[in-house]
């Protein structure tokens, strides 16, 4: 039986399926916060000072409004990206072990682990056929190890999965222009400079942890990093060019 060559096409079709849905994400956000933001300016002047926004603000009762494609795009989004780096580690495992003598058949996938215990335990599972140079670059990836890609992704990922959409919430940020107070005279009419307050629309997601962060600047960051590791990978194992590729070269590979 003719066996396929490894290859990371597969992962790279998962990565431009899951960047598909992130610019589809895109436009709901923009215009959610457009939406938003209209009817904010259509109830305050363009410029407000800093100490009466708030009260201005709450006065116009203005509630955001999440579409429920929002978390489903999400879903979906993220569903695709973890699926990239699964498919990454399973051909680097047949690309490095072609030979498979193990009792059961490969199940690999990229661990997202919180503790370095919990990394060990899946060396001979997720990572069984993955040479130790590349267990290593994984390893540096884990949230145990301060990246915090890996660790959005699996938060967003395993809420997901587990039979519960996303919460995304609308959240905005506020922007104050001391311009007219840096450097400045004092107003001739003895007044007090002003601070005027400008707003920014977004969406958030809010993590286990407290943490909340922007949704699409988190995602695009987890596509970002996606994309370098599948390059990475690429370079110095699928396609090495040592000559011209002046690459990390893990450790034990070559």
């Amino acid at each position: 039986m003719e066996v396929a060559t490894p290859s990371l096409d597969g992962a790279r079709i998962r990565l431009a399926r899951g960047r598909a849905h992130i610019e589809k994400l895109q436009g709901v956000h923009d215009r959610v916060c457009d939406r938003f933001l209209d009817k904010v300016q259509r109830g305050l002047p363009d410029r407000v000072p800093a100490e009466k926004f708030f009260d201005r603000f709450d006065a116009l009762k203005i509630r955001p409004e999440v579409p429920d494609e929002v978390p489903v795009l999400v879903g979906e989004a993220v569903y695709n990206l973890r699926a990239a780096l699964d498919y990454a580690v399973c051909q680097t495992s047949k690309l490095q072990t072609p030979e498979w003598k193990g009792k059961r058949p490969r199940r690999n996938q990229f661990p997202i682990e919180s503790t370095s215990e919990g990394f060990r335990a899946r060396r001979e599972t997720f990572l069984a056929g993955v040479g130790d140079g590349v267990v290593n670059f994984i390893e540096g990836k884990q949230p145990y190890n301060r990246c915090d890609w890996t660790r959005w992704l699996a938060e967003i990922s395993n809420l997901d999965k587990h039979n519960q959409l996303v919460d995304v919430i609308q959240g905005f940020a506020i922007r104050f222009d001391e311009s007219e107070i840096d450097g400045r005279q004092p107003p001739a009419d003895g007044g007090k400079p002003v601070i005027w307050a400008d707003i920014h629309a977004m969406l958030r997601i809010e993590y286990s942890n407290g943490h909340r962060g922007e949704l699409l600047s988190n995602l695009r960051d987890i596509e970002f990093h996606i994309d370098q590791t599948l390059r990475l990978l690429d370079a110095e194992l699928f396609n090495p060019k040592p000559a011209m590729y002046p690459g990390i070269r893990f450790p034990g590979e070559f």
